[in-house]
């Protein structure tokens, strides 16, 4: 992990992310962007108890927002308040995200269709490459 963080935390540090989650709690991953040296502006849920709350708490500044089940609409308006250089969220939120331009982290494992280095470096092969290329007009 050490290697891990050592890379991407000079670009990160000091940059500001706002998370919106649903079942994965933002206690679990709250530390792992101060990890990469990420300051934590807003955070939320779209459902928890009680108990996440206080447990969020130990994990987030003074001054930090907490958003409870927020619409689209007004989880929108929060990230145009704020103004974060990141946004970590779920699959409903990031298309908006992504249309408007800023950075977004998708939250959610089982989905893997976000823009990324490895996604473009493999599309990129399957449409440039010569030999695919000749056979997909050959076909």
């Amino acid at each position: 992990m050490d290697a891990i963080v050592s890379k991407y935390r000079p670009r990160l540090e000091g940059k500001t992310v706002a998370i919106m989650v649903g079942g994965l709690r933002p206690r679990h991953v709250v530390p792992a962007f101060q990890d990469l040296g990420m300051k934590m502006i807003g955070t939320g849920y779209e459902f928890a108890h009680n108990d996440d709350y206080k447990r969020t708490t130990h994990y987030i500044e003074n001054g930090t927002i907490v958003y409870d089940d927020v619409t689209a609409y007004e989880f929108e308006e929060f990230v145009k308040a704020l103004k974060p250089d990141l946004i970590a969220s779920g699959v409903k939120e990031k298309y908006v995200f992504q249309k408007m331009g800023l950075p977004f982290r998708q939250m959610h494992s089982w989905d893997y269709s976000e823009p990324s280095d490895r996604s473009y470096k493999s599309i990129k092969s399957i449409f440039f490459s010569h030999q695919r290329k000749k056979s997909l007009f050959l076909a």
